[in-house]
């Protein structure tokens, strides 16, 4: 594809992409408190690595709560846990509540008391609030937010640097709710690129890179590249999440949803019900995600004209709606 090169520009800066091990990690430095509060913030980011959210989100509060009680809620300490519990809030579908968005924004704040506005370790933070935005759709603040984080990243880490990949991909969703499906073709591109040259694309984040592109070709009608790019995504995930993963379920949805508008209902159906399966036993039956699973199943039952079974896993998925997250 044209995007795969050995640079590109963003934003009048020259990205090379380079070798190196890249390792989707947070740059606040994992230094939350003593010894054992320390290994719990280890806990927690493996947590949400792993795709244990429901877990990842209850520590984390336990950890903000104490490290505010240690250290004061100005400290490094509390900064990172505040971090955490944006991450942990945000993998686990709060990302709507108003109070992600107040500890987002406190994060940035505290960050930059902290450390200044332009050092590394508030690029987490804004990768944070920027998440935040978007999926709120409040995208002329999210792309401001993630400009700066990127400018801040290239300037410290170089340009050669794959923790930009994970900036390029949001930046990328961003583009694409914005209706900009060249931009978000680029910048998934970009990041991609990136993670091929270095790692041979065996990464989890080429798998977002890889989702945004899928993306990309459905609104474009163009099925055959969408397909293409959802199984390569969704054999990295297996292989580098494991099959048991929620994002790996989530591939495996939207690669049924792509079989279904190709005709291919039967395989479809069966994709959809191996999602389900995935996600309730990773998130349990009361989540956002499970009830997406069971909405997208429900859906296709009811156009195969299974009307009662239909009902039942539209009743499954409002409750997994209206009860997820209390």
């Amino acid at each position: 594809s044209h995007w795969i090169k050995g640079f590109f520009s963003i934003r009048g800066t020259v990205i090379r992409a380079a070798g190196g091990v890249f390792a989707v990690v947070m740059l606040i430095g994992g230094t939350c408190g003593a010894t054992d509060r320390t290994t719990s913030a280890e806990e927690i980011r493996r947590l949400i690595e792993t795709g244990r959210w429901p877990q990842a989100e209850a520590e984390a509060r336990t950890l903000i709560e104490t490290e505010l009680a240690a250290s004061g809620p100005d400290s490094r300490p509390a900064a990172d846990a505040r971090d955490l519990l944006v991450a942990a809030l945000i993998a686990n579908g709060r990302v709507f509540e108003p109070r992600t968005r107040e500890l987002a924004d406190s994060a940035v704040v505290l960050r930059e008391k902290l450390d200044g506005a332009d050092s590394l370790i508030v690029t987490e933070s804004l990768l944070n609030l920027g998440k935040v935005f978007k999926e709120n759709r409040q995208l002329e603040e999210a792309e401001e937010v993630l400009q700066r984080a990127l400018t801040i990243r290239v300037r410290e880490l170089g340009p050669d640097h794959l923790e930009i990949a994970r900036v390029l991909n949001e930046l990328g969703s961003v583009a694409y709710r914005g209706r900009s499906p060249d931009l978000a073709e680029m910048r998934y591109g970009q990041a991609l690129a990136m993670l091929e040259f270095a790692v041979g694309g065996e990464h989890p984040e080429a798998a977002v890179s890889l989702t945004g592109l899928f993306a990309s070709e459905m609104a474009r009608r163009q099925l055959a590249d969408a397909e293409r790019f959802q199984l390569r995504a969704l054999d990295i995930r297996r292989r580098t999440l494991g099959p048991g993963h929620p994002l790996t379920a989530e591939s495996m949805r939207a690669l049924a949803v792509l079989w279904r508008s190709m005709g291919m209902d039967r395989q479809a159906e069966a994709q959809l019900r191996q999602a389900v399966d995935i996600t309730e036993e990773a998130l349990g039956p009361k989540h956002p995600r499970t009830g997406n699973s069971l909405n997208t199943l429900a859906i296709q039952v009811r156009e195969e004209g299974r009307y009662s079974e239909a009902r039942g896993l539209f009743e499954r998925a409002l409750e997994a709606f209206d009860t997820s997250l209390d």
